[in-house]
């Protein structure tokens, strides 16, 4: 939307149309514009936000996996990560 320093309704034009509109339709339209903005913007980042909720919590699978596979490969072999069991068997 256009509008010029002089204040006719001529110079305000609707930015879909190029037709001439009023100072208050003229208010109306670019206050959408804005809203639509700062929508797109909070959209934008509540999706930044959920993609790095997604990462944090495969990287915690995944970590909690590679542990979980050490732990049950260890007990296979019947070696544990420390405490008085593991000091014991060097003595």
């Amino acid at each position: 939307m256009g509008v010029a320093r002089n204040s006719n309704s001529a110079s305000r034009t609707h930015n879909l149309t190029s037709r001439p509109v009023s100072k208050k339709k003229a208010k109306k339209i670019a206050q959408r514009q804005r809203l639509k903005l700062q929508r797109d913007e909070n959209s934008m980042q509540s999706n930044r936000q959920r993609k790095a909720d997604i990462r944090q919590a495969a990287l915690e699978t995944l970590t909690s996996a590679k542990e979980s596979a050490i732990n049950r490969e260890m007990n296979a072999n019947g070696t544990t990560l420390g405490g008085p069991e593991s000091h014991s068997m060097w003595i």
